[in-house]
């Protein structure tokens, strides 16, 4: 199995992103956008995993879920990876909580690192890939998209366990597990 760990959006959320990729999409010479469904925010991506290996990540990730309580998050612009000739990837931005993000995704690095995962080296830089691959017809498009994304706030209530397979030539994401965040604390 192909696992990551991931936090999955509400509808309104993906509208956005949808909205904002087809602009996107309109300016482009080629380019792979993720699918509606493949929209997601990474926390830790774990690689290949035995079946047998399943109910320790489980536990881990349960665990994690209960030392931490729901926090808000908004989209907040378009950046991307690579120099343009084309970029490898275009993402959008997240804002709101940042620490409780960050604290959420050390949490599952720190809980994971327990059942023999290796803890990422780099720093954590969340974001949602729109693209991969993408070049721009005119040079000066991309800067456009800067800040156009709404500001809305969505709650993170919990986050999953992503399964990622191959069907017919295309990349799906399926959530066999997911964690609620602890409410227990809230006021």
């Amino acid at each position: 199995m192909r696992l990551f760990v991931g936090i999955e959006f509400p509808d309104k959320i993906v509208d956005e992103l949808l909205n904002i990729q087809n602009q996107i999409r309109s300016e482009v010479k080629r380019g792979r956008f993720v699918s509606r469904t493949n929209l997601h925010l990474t926390l830790q991506f774990l690689g290949e995993v035995q079946v047998q290996d399943l109910n320790p990540i489980v536990k881990a990730l349960q665990m994690t879920a209960q030392g931490h309580t729901p926090f808000f998050l908004a989209l907040k612009d378009i950046g991307s990876f690579g120099n343009g000739h084309p970029f490898r990837v275009i993402w959008a931005g997240i804002d709101g909580d940042m620490q409780s993000l960050v604290d959420l995704q050390k949490g599952i690095s720190s809980s994971l690192f327990t059942v023999g995962f290796p803890q990422e080296k780099r720093k954590y830089q969340p974001h949602i890939t729109l693209g991969r691959d993408v070049e721009f017809i005119g040079r000066h498009s991309f800067e456009k998209y800067s800040g156009v994304l709404t500001q809305l706030p969505f709650q993170i209530e919990r986050f999953s366990l992503i399964e990622s397979t191959v069907e017919n030539g295309k990349r799906v994401y399926r959530s066999p597990f997911s964690f609620s965040l602890d409410c227990s604390n809230e006021v």
